[in-house]
């Protein structure tokens, strides 16, 4: 049997390693790129649909005076901004829908517990409700995919 010294045998493991995450990384990327071509999105309408008007149009609904989420931003900050953002906003968004690919900080959120009545018993865990504090640029987006989707969604 052959004896490698150790510094050799760690090199070898992050040799295959980083080889293994490359095959790994192109498979997820050939799946990916599969999935967005099987499944029409780059023909449906959310492409055409997301505009400027639409994302100022969600922003201008959003309720102001909430809390801010993990990123510290609240409606306040991006209704207020200099009018190009929402142009700039308009293309992030456009390039999700285009390349299936949201960013990890959309699905960061911070739970908060609040107290339903606080003349009740504060000791019973059924006197509380959860809530998720998320960016509000994800909030924005999801927003505005709704109001494009509304028709699909609609029941009778």
């Amino acid at each position: 049997m052959l004896a490698l010294p150790m510094s050799m045998l760690n090199i070898l493991v992050v040799y295959i390693t980083a080889l293994v995450m490359i095959v790994k990384a192109k498979n997820f990327l050939h799946n990916r790129e599969v999935r967005i071509s099987d499944s029409g999105m780059l023909d449906y309408k959310c492409l055409n649909n997301m505009t400027v008007e639409l994302i100022d149009l969600c922003l201008s609904n959003m309720r102001k005076g909430k809390a801010c989420g993990p990123d510290n931003l609240c409606a306040e900050h991006l209704l207020y901004a200099h009018p190009s953002l929402v142009m700039h906003l308009k293309h992030l968004y456009v390039l999700i829908l285009q390349h299936g690919f949201v960013p990890n900080s959309f699905g960061c959120g911070v739970g908060v517990l609040l107290v339903k009545d606080k003349m009740g018993n504060l000791n019973d865990i059924d006197n509380y409700r959860g809530i998720t504090l998320s960016p509000i640029i994800s909030n924005l987006f999801e927003m505005s995919r709704l109001e494009i989707c509304n028709d699909i969604f609609s029941t009778d």
